[in-house]
């Protein structure tokens, strides 16, 4: 189990709590499925990936997502449907194997959330994570004399919660947005000269003929 503390103390690039799944024994992904699918993607706004899970070898559709107990699988892909902000998390824990009788609907991990409530004393917290292109390192293929792409990351919430009736009723609320800009990146590509244009190939190495391979 990972409590409160861990969950906020920890590293966590995007703000996604699925990535301190790994440090379970057997357990490895987060953003490793094959590109181009369902279950692909690292976008911190996208609530299903980024939470792609691999246990003990069994497949990223092979998880258990529990929010609060309750069923948090999204039957299309597999994934997890509803992903709260690392502010909202109170714990979590995750199973890889001996499991119980109410958690056995797959052979994966298992992947229980617990959300924060209120409290009889106010709480609450507002952050902001910057990313922009000013602490990048400039691409390696880029001259000097150009000026390295706008990047500019934002994540930022705000959580509050309390008491509504003391010792009885509570209430706990959190927001968080997502924004990003960002510029073209440098790109290096091979294209012909103007003596290969005009048919001379002079000093070119390993020319083919595309229809027969041979040089």
């Amino acid at each position: 189990m990972i409590d409160e503390k861990a969950v906020a103390d920890l590293p966590l690039n995007g703000r996604n709590f699925a990535q301190l799944d790994v440090l379970g024994p057997g357990v490895v992904g987060v953003g490793f499925s094959a590109s181009g699918t369902i279950g692909s993607g690292s976008r911190p706004d996208d609530m299903r990936p980024g939470t792609e899970l691999f246990s003990n070898g069994n497949r990223e559709q092979s998880n258990n997502f529990m929010l609060d107990g309750v069923d948090n699988n999204f039957r299309r892909n597999g994934l997890i449907t509803l992903r709260p902000s690392v502010e909202a998390v109170r714990e979590f824990k995750i199973q890889t194997n001996m499991f119980a009788a109410e958690q056995g609907r797959n052979p994966g991990a298992t992947i229980n959330v617990v959300t924060k409530s209120g409290t009889n004393e106010w709480h609450g917290s507002a952050y902001e994570f910057l990313r922009n292109e000013k602490l990048d390192a400039r691409e390696f293929f880029t001259p000097p004399t150009i000026k390295k792409p706008p990047y500019r990351q934002n994540q930022f919430g705000a959580s509050f919660g309390g008491r509504i009736i003391r010792d009885k009723l509570f209430f706990f609320t959190n927001y968080e947005g997502y924004r990003r800009v960002r510029g073209i990146n440098t790109s290096v590509n091979t294209v012909p000269t103007e003596a290969m244009r005009a048919g001379n190939f002079t000093g070119v190495r390993d020319v083919f003929d595309p229809f027969s391979v041979r040089p």
